[in-house]
């Protein structure tokens, strides 16, 4: 999960946020990663099979993967926006106090 999304998304996050109207760029997030989680799952299901994968895919309800994609939806909103607080308070307190540190 981290090299499909988590590894890159901080610095794909400086060019969605220039996006404009926000409806654009909450569509533009969801969409590159639910794209992210399709290709990770395409990659773990195809290029290096995992057989335990696919049998636990295939006896799963489809209800539940529905639930559990949506759960996956939430949580990367909370991320994002977690993501969003974290630079706000890197940019506002720690950043400041690095640079007056590494000025002395």
């Amino acid at each position: 999960m981290f090299l499909c999304f988590f590894g890159y998304y901080p610095l794909a996050k400086v060019f969605l946020e220039r996006l404009r109207p926000s409806g654009v760029r909450f569509a533009a997030k969801l969409l590159l990663f639910n794209s992210s989680l399709i290709v990770m799952y395409a990659v773990l299901l195809w290029v290096f099979p995992m057989p335990s994968l696919r049998a636990e895919l295939e006896q799963t309800h489809a209800v539940m993967l529905a639930v559990l994609w949506l759960a996956g939806n939430i949580t990367f909103l909370l991320y994002d926006k977690c993501l969003f607080r974290v630079t706000g308070l890197y940019c506002t307190l720690i950043r400041p106090r690095l640079q007056k540190i590494m000025r002395l």
